[in-house]
């Protein structure tokens, strides 16, 4: 296989297949980590139930825990910390971050590769409050790691993360909200330049406001310590905390890079559920480096998208980012899996809709000169986490057998009405 799990296990009494960490060429991912025991649920040694405070804290058990398994991953790899470029944290509450973090810094030390972290409903293993995805590069590949840093762009100093990465060709963004730097005015901890006026009731749209900040105050530039520029950006993630906000995020986002230019996935979190609790939005980006040999490709179905200006996905090299997929096209939710039958408990509308979404994922995959069998990444967003199991059985009628590099987060809602899952999909091009 061009693509090879590490560490695949089947879960649960329904045998659910599960990779978590793939080796795909140069590259390794591992997916969707948390503190179970991949037998019984959460890890019994973290959750400690006899005597729940004779240790260090749960949040630091359960990243610890977290931390050991990225350890064996990335050495099954090839790889280890130090070739990180980049980091994923999802959390059920703001709780856990401050339990983290240090022990996040004992493995990176001074250096944390680029990350986000976001607050959502929860995860596929009840009790779990904190769920990992890492991306690095392995030792044989021939790619080096190399942080790029500015003082004024770094996350917070509790987090002390890089706004940027880069291996070989690809650029990597830690997420950037509208935060206040150093000596910025700020309001609430955001700049001013991305707030209204004081007490204003108008004067722009804030997460608008937001938009433009994060994106030409912040990415541009973490952008340029590499030589690169929006026309460059390959995948952005949208993070926000109002899903009302998703037409202006996008229209921010199609006017700073340009129309078609970068697959892209709007997410809804808590509210709150950013780093600061006034903040509305947050964007990561990957991207080319100024000068790479890799070329761009965009990649279309005959799909509309049910955001104007949005590729379908974007190809680089040996990577393909699909833009975050809902069973949705122009005209909202397709009504093509509404039941038209009178037998709507004859049928599960999360694995209506996953069908649709695989088969059209498929298609891509073909189109960009790969197969859905070389996904490597896969990110499941649902409103509902008891859909996780008809959606994974949509999986494996799309890849029987083959385990699943997945995570699955509930999140409060999704940007098309009536959608209950998005997935957001890598796939490697062998």
């Amino acid at each position: 296989m061009t693509v090879t799990p590490i560490g695949a296990v089947e879960l649960g009494t329904a045998g659910v297949a599960y990779a978590p960490a793939m080796r795909a060429g140069p590259w390794v991912f591992a997916t969707g980590l948390m503190a179970d025991d991949l037998a019984t649920g959460m890890d019994p040694a973290v959750i400690m139930a006899g005597n729940p405070h004779g240790g260090p804290p749960r949040h630091e058990r359960e990243a610890a825990a977290i931390y050991r398994r990225l350890a064996s991953l990335l050495a099954a790899g090839g790889a280890d910390f130090r070739r990180v470029v980049r980091l994923d944290q999802y959390y059920t509450g703001f709780e856990v971050v401050d339990h983290y973090h240090p022990v996040r810094r004992a493995h990176f030390g001074a250096s944390v590769p680029p990350s986000t972290s976001f607050v959502m409903n929860g995860f596929s293993v009840p009790g779990a409050d904190l769920n990992v995805q890492c991306i690095a590069v392995a030792a044989d590949s021939g790619l080096a790691v190399t942080p790029l840093d500015e003082p004024s762009l770094r996350g917070p100093a509790t987090s002390g993360y890089v706004p940027a990465s880069r291996a070989g060709d690809y650029v990597f963004l830690a997420g950037a909200l509208a935060l206040a730097r150093g000596q910025e005015p700020n309001r609430r901890g955001l700049a001013l330049a991305a707030t209204r006026g004081e007490a204003a009731m108008w004067g722009g749209l804030p997460v608008r406001l937001e938009a433009d900040f994060v994106l030409g105050e912040r990415l541009k530039p973490a952008l340029a310590l590499a030589g690169a520029s929006f026309a460059d950006v390959l995948k952005a993630q949208i993070y926000l905390t109002n899903v009302e906000d998703t037409a202006a995020a996008h229209a921010a986002l199609v006017h700073h890079l340009g129309a078609g230019v970068a697959a892209t996935s709007i997410i809804p979190c808590r509210r709150p559920g950013l780093a600061n609790e006034a903040a509305r939005i947050e964007i990561n980006m990957i991207a080319l480096a100024g000068g790479a040999a890799t070329r761009k490709e965009i990649i279309a179905d005959d799909t509309g998208a049910p955001f104007p200006g949005q590729p379908a996905a974007v190809r680089a090299g040996n990577l393909l980012f699909l833009s975050g997929l809902m069973a949705a096209d122009r005209g909202g939710r397709v009504a093509a899996l509404e039941d038209r039958h009178g037998y709507p408990h004859y049928g599960d509308p999360a694995e209506r809709e996953a069908d649709w979404i695989l088969a059209r994922a498929a298609g891509l995959c073909r189109a960009a000169g790969t197969s859905l069998a070389n996904v490597v990444r896969v990110q499941q967003f649902h409103t509902v986490m008891s859909d996780f199991l008809t959606v994974h059985r949509a999986w494996r009628k799309a890849l029987p057998g083959r385990p699943i590099p997945f995570s699955a987060v509930a999140v409060p809602t999704l940007p098309v009405p009536g959608c209950r899952v998005l997935l957001d999909l890598w796939v490697y091009v062998p």
